[in-house]
């Protein structure tokens, strides 16, 4: 496993990851057990990022690259059947340029790709 990034987060990073986490709790899972999961990692990253807490796990970083890379394929237009589950489109527009930055640090980080175990 990947050790965990060391990384600041600006208030603009937070309040657009914070508009973006009710994207993965909206789009479907494949089981209920997983929509669960996907809720309390959700409640997990949440709650740190609201705290301004930097003790991140590798679950809450995923969902966290989750909610910005859906937010971002929001936003170009590839999100695909995205009616309705965007909860709050127009705070994820407003944090548009923030999303480009976030997305581009998540897709290169190893720890955000990797499987959960």
């Amino acid at each position: 496993m990947s050790p965990i990034p060391v990384f600041r987060l600006s208030a603009s990073d937070v309040e657009a990851i914070l508009a973006a986490l009710p994207i993965v709790e909206a789009f479907p899972a494949a089981t209920e057990q997983q929509k669960f999961l996907n809720r309390m990692a959700c409640h997990s990253a949440r709650q740190k990022l609201i705290a301004g807490r930097k003790d991140f796990t590798a679950n809450d970083l995923r969902v966290i690259s989750v909610a910005v890379g859906y937010a971002a394929e929001y936003l170009s237009g590839r999100l695909p059947k995205s009616e309705g589950l965007i909860p709050d489109a127009s705070a994820i527009r407003a944090h548009a340029l923030s999303y480009v930055a976030l997305n581009s640090f998540f897709l290169t980080h190893p720890i955000c790709q990797e499987d959960q175990e």
